[in-house]
């Protein structure tokens, strides 16, 4: 009988946890993800391709693999044409990525930015927590083993990632973005204390950062 696997929090303990990354760019250069949308259709039509890249960062070392659900919204598969398939290609994703860990790597499901975060709007928070629901109880139901937000310039767009992530009851964890100077779109200074009132019992895995390349 196979023990049950470490998880996240547990390895974090113990040290340095190696992951992987970079699936839409290098599935790009291989011809399989259209550049400009960079949606996920691959784990849809091509999931060879992504099993195959999935393969790779385990053999390199990788102890978690991303499902490659970045992306993968209903406002973002729509615009090719794809947000009724939201449901189909998350759980493909996760499927691909759990099949190719076995019992060797945790399956990180993934959650992205989206196009609808307002600051101070009511409204649009809650369009953005249906957003993170939607795929949310897709990737659980397939059994990821934690959570990871990626690349969020507006901190209270990563904080509602978190909240809705949290309500899974999986570990959670974010990465952002800071694009021309380090600090979130609302001029919160990367050196913000995150142990601080801010962020103080939001995060499981505190905290991850994204930094975009200066050109």
């Amino acid at each position: 009988m196979n023990m049950k696997k470490k998880g996240i929090l547990e390895r974090l303990k113990d040290g340095p946890v190696l992951g992987d990354g970079g699936y839409l760019l290098e599935l790009e250069k291989r011809g399989w993800v259209r550049a400009g949308p960079f949606t996920p259709e691959v784990a849809l039509l091509y999931p060879n391709a992504l099993r195959e890249l999935h393969i790779e960062f385990r053999e390199a070392g990788a102890e978690v693999l991303q499902a490659l659900t970045f992306y993968a919204s209903r406002d973002k598969l729509a615009t090719v044409g794809l947000e009724n398939r939201l449901e189909e290609l998350n759980r493909s994703a996760v499927r691909v990525a759990r099949e190719v860990a076995g019992d060797q790597c945790l399956v990180a499901g993934n959650l992205s930015l989206t196009w609808m975060y307002e600051p101070g709007s009511p409204s649009a928070a809650d369009r953005v927590r249906k957003t993170f629901d939607e795929q949310l109880a897709v990737q659980v139901d397939e059994g990821v083993d934690f959570i990871i937000g990626e690349t969020f310039s507006w901190l209270g767009e990563a904080l509602l990632c978190v909240e809705r992530a949290k309500k899974t009851g999986l570990p959670t964890m974010v990465t952002i973005c800071f694009e021309n100077k380090d600090e979130t779109a609302e001029g919160i200074d990367a050196a913000t204390n995150p142990s601080g009132p801010l962020f103080e019992g939001k995060f499981s895995i505190i905290f991850s950062v994204d930094l975009a390349p200066r050109l």
